[in-house]
């Protein structure tokens, strides 16, 4: 995630412009193709992992996977409920893989903290979150949990 205020994002926009311009040349020496499908995963990317700074504090993580770009043999495609409506839900094991190159993405590696909030059902998520973190092997996962004083707009 990036956390940036709007001066912030026009500045890092031209900063790529900038570069862009410098390194003409070897941009030019690449397929056409490639560097249309690099500007559109910079967009896709800068849409959807740009945040304002006010959120900084939640130091977020997102994984943006879209098959039909780029497909993982890891990931499972399953069909699920939510809220009444059928769609696709894909699941990625939190497992290491390091033969692949892919490790501390287990549950103990991965969550350092949780901020549940604001709901009105701070206490009972937060319980609920500290027995899965438990069963995934946290230890001392109550110290991993901070119930958020931010008041619930109704």
């Amino acid at each position: 995630m990036a956390y940036l205020d709007d001066r912030e994002f026009a500045e890092a926009i031209e900063q790529i412009a900038a570069n862009v311009d410098k390194e003409r040349d070897l941009l030019g020496s690449f397929n056409r193709q490639f560097l249309r499908d690099v500007v559109l995963n910079v967009l896709r990317f800068a849409i959807l992992c740009i945040k304002h700074p006010a959120f900084e504090e939640e130091q977020e993580w997102r994984i943006v996977y879209t098959p039909a770009l780029f497909e993982s043999t890891h990931v499972r495609r399953n069909v699920r409920v939510i809220r009444g409506v059928a769609q696709p839900v894909y699941d990625l094991p939190l497992k290491n893989i390091p033969e692949e190159g892919l490790t501390g993405i287990t549950i103990p590696e991965l969550v350092h903290k949780i901020i549940v909030g604001p709901t009105q059902y701070g206490p009972a998520v937060a319980s609920a979150l500290m027995h899965l973190l438990n069963d995934a092997g946290v230890a001392e996962p109550n110290k991993r949990i901070l119930v958020s004083n931010v008041p619930l707009r109704t």
